[in-house]
């Protein structure tokens, strides 16, 4: 039951934006950690009588506990290795800027400044009516206190003007800056404009800081207009030609964590993955819950039903997933499809990967005869329903994926058995290549890693070496394909060797932002985590799958590890984390 709930959580829109399912990830984490921790409570009791079992367990297991330790003090370390890069994200890009654009001639860009070694903006605002803004983005309505103050640094050497944008009771106003001496007013001929001084080595090419708090503005507008009092600043213009460094107009706007969302998102669900993986796992070790189990199998069938329903009348799911993660939020905020055959998460190569897992979990439960009687050929329907799952999107990652499961498979299961599987895994093939040569986009996508695939659809003649799958696709010269990504994500764990760039900070590092990844877990873990963490990582997953050596689940962790040789999932998809985390349970024993 806690599967169905977390996994219904995940796929769920519940929390808006674009970054809302990556957000809503921390939340079912905290969730499970509550659950996790009354079910410890629920075995062992209070804390007071832990100390002799995990005394036991670390005395008989003194490598594993080691891995352990370093393990999450890496982890530790990755996650405050990341706020500089989210702090350093905050103040960086043009993001804030824009404005009246009428003329070709307007410029604004991000460069960098050696003598404040860092990035600033960039303007070049020449003609008289045009001008670059930043707006308030805090709240246009609320009454700023006495503590407001805007503050930058500003290096020009030409004649510039300043506005800053206020609210009063009657109506708004423009406050007028220039290099003019300082505290001097000018009233330009034939204007109603004020122009107030701030002093005449603004203008020297040296960086100047000006502040600016909000009895200032309210002093210079007094001087203009006795009988007014500001209410609020909306914004802040700026005309001229030279450079700003942001920092604290940023912070006074209340842009800093708009642009901070992101990354910040990011790091979120890098580490409630990690945590999910083993909180969930354990979870589900503590309370099997076998009673609730055809909830889960109900669930997942319903999962891979839907994409044979989009297949044939797309347009009838829009209701329903419109209000799931296979739904993309738009920079303003609107909910659209991509049209593709992902059923109810993101991207085809979270769902057929996703489905290939759960096809050979659930085929090699029925040949292994883990379940009896109804439970069992349940579990064959929804297996099957998974392999369609797996093969109808077209992903070449959960077909290479569903495959190398299939063949791992057959050393686990004996006599007739293994007929079985030959036979279901050619019926597979051949409903497979009738679909992928009937479906243009099937066929097209195929067709770029199995040569004949193509010359068939294209009646051209074939030749031997046609029949070997071809991977040039997937590490093509375009930067952001898989090669280059994982010599990109090299590139970044050389420079930082230990700890890594930050969880979550590839994205941000690379510059794909949202939703990119390395498409390799294990190059993924090492970059944004560090050499630790990863040696760490990998010792407890070797011990954990050397324990699986003899279990038919070994056939699923082939297909994981296919598939993360080409898909970063761990921390890209709960739902998959979730899943995987599910299926390693169900054949534990309780630890109570």
């Amino acid at each position: 039951m806690f599967f169905v709930v977390f996994f219904i959580l995940l796929v769920l829109r519940v929390w808006p934006g674009k970054h809302g399912n990556r957000m809503m990830g921390g939340v079912v984490w905290l969730l499970a950690l509550v659950f996790f921790i009354w079910g410890i409570f629920s075995c062992y009791g209070w804390p007071s009588k832990w100390s002799e079992p995990v005394g036991t367990w670390v005395k008989n297991n003194k490598l594993t506990a080691f891995f352990w330790v370093l393990l999450v003090t890496g982890l530790f370390i990755s996650c405050l290795n990341a706020l500089p890069v989210i702090k350093q994200y905050g103040y960086m890009g043009i993001g804030p800027w824009g404005g009246s654009h009428r003329s070709v001639s307007v410029s604004v860009k991000e460069v960098y400044d050696h003598q404040l070694r860092k990035h600033v903006v960039e303007f070049s605002v020449p003609r008289k009516n045009d001008f670059i803004r930043m707006t308030n983005n805090v709240t246009k309505n609320s009454i700023f206190s006495a503590s407001l103050t805007l503050k930058w640094k500003m290096k020009f050497d030409s004649p510039f003007k300043i506005s800053i944008y206020v609210n009063t009771p009657q109506g708004r106003r423009l406050l007028n800056y220039t290099e003019a001496e300082k505290d001097r007013i000018v009233i330009k001929k034939n204007s109603l404009n004020f122009y107030h001084g701030l002093g005449t080595d603004l203008k020297s090419g040296e960086w100047q800081t000006v502040v600016l708090d909000l009895q200032d503005l309210q002093s210079d507008l007094r001087e203009e207009d006795l009988a007014t009092n500001i209410e609020n600043v909306i914004e802040f213009r700026i005309h001229g030609k030279g450079r700003i460094d942001d920092i604290d107009l940023q912070e006074a706007f209340g842009w800093v964590w708009q642009k901070q969302k992101l990354p910040s998102a990011l790091l979120v669900s890098a580490l409630a993955s990690y945590a999910f993986l083993f909180l969930s796992y354990g979870l589900f070790r503590l309370y099997p819950g076998n009673r609730n189990y055809y909830w889960a199998l109900a669930l997942l069938l319903l999962v891979n039903i839907i994409p044979f329903w989009q297949k044939f009348d797309y347009d009838s799911t829009a209701f329903f997933l419109k209000h799931t993660v296979a739904a993309l939020v738009n920079q303003a905020g609107t909910v659209s499809l991509t049209g593709r055959l992902h059923s109810v998460l993101r991207w085809i190569t979270i769902y057929s990967p996703f489905a290939a897992v759960l096809a050979v979990f659930f085929w090699g439960r029925f040949l292994v005869k883990k379940s009896v009687g109804f439970c069992r050929y349940f579990e064959l329907l929804v297996g099957t329903f998974c392999i369609g799952g797996a093969l109808l999107p077209g992903s070449r990652t959960g077909i290479v994926g569903l495959f190398a499961g299939i063949v791992a498979l057959v050393f686990y299961v004996s006599g007739r058995r293994k007929w079985w599987i030959v036979s279901s895994a050619l019926i597979a093939i051949f409903v497979m290549h009738i679909f992928i040569l009937w479906n243009p986009y099937m066929g097209e996508k195929v067709g770029r890693f199995l040569p004949y695939v193509k010359k068939v659809r294209l009646q051209e003649p074939l030749k031997p070496h046609d029949f070997v799958p071809d991977f040039s696709g997937a590490y093509s010269s375009k930067a952001g394909n898989r090669l280059n990504r994982i010599q990109e994500a090299f590139t970044f764990w050389r420079e930082n060797p230990w700890f890594g760039m930050g969880l979550g900070q590839y994205n941000m590092n690379s510059g794909h932002y949202w939703p990119g990844n390395v498409h390799n877990l294990f190059m993924n873990i090492l970059c944004e985590a560090g050499i630790f963490v990863f040696v760490a990582w990998l010792y407890l997953a070797g011990r954990f799958v050397w324990r699986l050596r003899r279990s038919y689940l070994m056939a699923v962790v082939v297909t994981i590890f296919v598939v993360s040789c080409f898909e970063n999932l761990f921390d890209h998809s709960l739902p998959w984390v979730l899943t995987c985390a599910w299926v390693f349970s169900r054949d534990e024993v309780c630890v109570s």
